[in-house]
């Protein structure tokens, strides 16, 4: 009966010394009692991060895409597959350096194409001229201008262990240059009539002080190549350095 009774206390002295022993362990070798039941039959997950500023040197530029294993578990058996959409819509398999990769752990891959780093952020103006005639009629022309600038493409990254699919990203990646056409047209309530309706072209006067110049671009590629003040691109764009 008295052994019975001590029972319950036996447990419990017993939990304390294991878990002071666990404790003394843990700080001994960075590690938990539970950590290799967490490193088998844990979670897994791979965080995906594309490094955003192309490496470049004699061969071309490349692209650099980060892999953590951000989960509980071990991953015994990573492969990744890419597919980056201005290189076609075929999906290509990344060459990576390591198949196992523990809690924490980083590999990555890196693939050649096609950028430019010193792409323009800003398309080349489309000039909006106005004139006058001596009976006080206004006309206007517009020029239409073709100009490369920077631009971004659609990188989709899979990452798995074996055949189960343990992380996924779509990136916008910056540094494409895409041929883009520029023009203007007045439309809508206006006084002005196309410049190509006026009866007599030499008649007409210039009025250089009303040019209008239209451009469009993506200050956000000058952000990440640090053309910009950096204080207003984290106002800007906060997901460039979040």
């Amino acid at each position: 009966m008295e052994n019975k009774k001590r029972t319950p206390l036996y447990i419990i002295l017993t939990f304390i010394v294991t878990l002071i022993i666990s404790q003394f362990i843990s700080a001994i070798t960075g590690h938990t009692i539970v950590d290799p039941i967490l490193e088998k039959f844990g979670p897994k997950n791979i965080s995906i991060e594309p490094v955003n500023f192309p490496l470049t040197n004699n061969d071309g530029t490349f692209i650099r895409v980060n892999l953590i294993n951000s989960g509980l578990g071990r991953i015994d058996n990573l492969n990744t597959e890419y597919n980056f959409r201005c290189q076609g819509n075929s999906t290509k398999k990344a060459e990576i350096h390591k198949k196992t990769l523990k809690k924490g752990e980083e590999d990555f891959f890196e693939f050649k194409t096609d950028l430019n780093i010193n792409c323009s952020i800003i398309s080349d103006p489309s000039i909006i001229n106005f004139y006058w005639d001596k009976k006080g009629q206004c006309y206007v022309s517009s020029d239409k201008k073709t100009s490369n600038i920077c631009s971004y493409c659609k990188l989709k990254v899979n990452a798995y262990d074996g055949f189960e699919i343990i992380g996924n990203l779509t990136y916008w990646y910056p540094f494409v240059e895409n041929n883009i056409t520029l023009s203007s047209k007045l439309t809508g309530d206006n006084d002005c009539s196309p410049y190509e309706e006026a009866p007599n072209k030499m008649e007409l006067t210039f009025l250089p002080d009303r040019t209008i110049k239209i451009s469009i671009g993506d200050f956000s590629v000058g952000c990440i190549r640090g053309d910009i003040e950096k204080e207003w691109c984290i106002n800007q764009y906060p997901e460039i350095y979040g």
